[in-house]
């Protein structure tokens, strides 16, 4: 399997010590920062379709006119920062420079994520009781091995985990485990969850990038994500978004010519 070195860098980044993680779950970041922007959120709205207008001012910015599920009628609007994989869920935007073609998007890597309350079955790891198996379990990429790693979690209210109850272990594998794949590793099963999502690039390096500007108003924040794909980076991508736009709408200063910024570059 190859991947470069800053994704590599960066899958590592949760092996260390010193992480933390926010009581109640690290989703009231996600609120925290909704609530404390002011922003008129239109929630189970998904956008089809943006449309790029010129006005009639001379030397006056464009306006973007935005589609959605919800209406046939158009927003408009000065800016536009899109944040979501163009490579996963792909629109339109009729008039923009710098849009990725649809054609040259890549997949996504899907991973299954298994919440499990239970016992681990020791004997399948070749220990004799179960307090001796690791907290954590990794495996290499091999068809032989259904499973990614199995990890002890943590509860997000902030208790020490009880020595004597059924712990949670999250399983993340390839495909939905069987029910005999899941009896294999569980000498009990007391609670079972699993969410299946495309949870992030498939690399193959040499990677190609997108632009963080698609057009003079339209910003990309999941452009990094081809570099490395995490929370961490993603918010990175947001702040460049949000200075870029920043920079666009009040300041003078021209903005980068986006025809340098071809899709295809080798450098981010």
């Amino acid at each position: 399997m190859n991947f470069d070195t800053v994704t590599g860098g960066v899958s590592l980044a949760g092996a260390q010590d010193g992480l933390w993680s926010v009581k109640g779950g690290n989703w009231k970041v996600c609120e925290a920062l909704l609530n404390a922007s002011k922003v008129h959120l239109h929630k189970d709205t998904e956008v089809t379709e943006i449309s790029k207008h010129s006005q009639a001012q001379q030397d006056s910015r464009p306006l973007y006119h935005l589609k959605t599920n919800k209406s046939q009628d158009y927003k408009t609007y000065d800016i536009v920062i899109v944040a979501v994989p163009l490579d996963v869920y792909y629109f339109n935007c009729e008039g923009c420079k710098n849009w990725p073609k649809l054609q040259i998007l890549k997949r996504f890597q899907q991973t299954v994520a298994s919440f499990i309350v239970g016992n681990i079955n020791s004997s399948f790891f070749g220990f004799d009781k179960e307090t001796d198996v690791p907290e954590n379990l990794f495996t290499t990429e091999n068809k032989k091995n259904f499973f990614n790693s199995i990890g002890v979690q943590t509860p997000v209210s902030g208790k020490k985990l009880d020595p004597i109850a059924s712990k949670v272990r999250k399983v993340f594998s390839r495909q939905q485990l069987t029910q005999s794949q899941i009896n294999a590793l569980f000498s009990e099963k007391l609670e079972f969850k699993s969410i299946d999502w495309l949870a992030y690039p498939h690399f193959s390096p040499p990677e190609t990038f997108h632009p963080f500007v698609l057009d003079e108003g339209v910003f990309y924040v999941n452009a990094i994500e081809w570099a490395a794909s995490a929370m961490e980076m993603s918010a990175v991508a947001a702040k460049n978004s949000v200075l870029l736009a920043s920079q666009y709408y009040f300041d003078k200063t021209p903005m980068p010519n986006i025809e340098d910024a071809k899709i295809g570059s080798t450098e981010l």
